[in-house]
């Protein structure tokens, strides 16, 4: 069994990579493919149909709410997970606090 497939999508090269290679050490999981920006998200996830979509919430092209419902069509299959890490709370909670995924399927970590 080649295990859940994933997409991880994240501009920071580093996090990728050291993600990647916790995920690959674990029989479960299948990372499929790589983007560092929204557009290029959206064509893998098209191109690979992943299971599991790990996105980082804001990208240089876009952010991750916006890009749900493009990777939505393309794959009604595909879950999608946000990565944020919040430093200043006053600026950033409020765009995330409002967050919600109409299919209860999509998550802001």
């Amino acid at each position: 069994m080649a295990g859940m497939r994933i997409l991880l999508v994240d501009d920071h090269v580093l996090f990728r990579e050291g993600l990647k290679s916790l995920l690959n050490h674990k029989s479960e999981f299948t990372v499929v493919g790589e983007a560092g920006r929204v557009g290029e998200a959206i064509e893998k996830s098209q191109m690979l149909k992943p299971d599991l979509v790990l996105m980082a919430a804001s990208l240089p092209d876009g952010d991750a709410v916006g890009a749900i419902p493009q990777i939505r069509m393309l794959s009604e299959e595909t879950k999608v997970v946000i990565l944020t890490y919040d430093r200043t709370a006053k600026t950033t909670r409020p765009k995330w606090s409002s967050f919600s995924s109409p299919q209860k399927r999509d998550f802001l970590i």
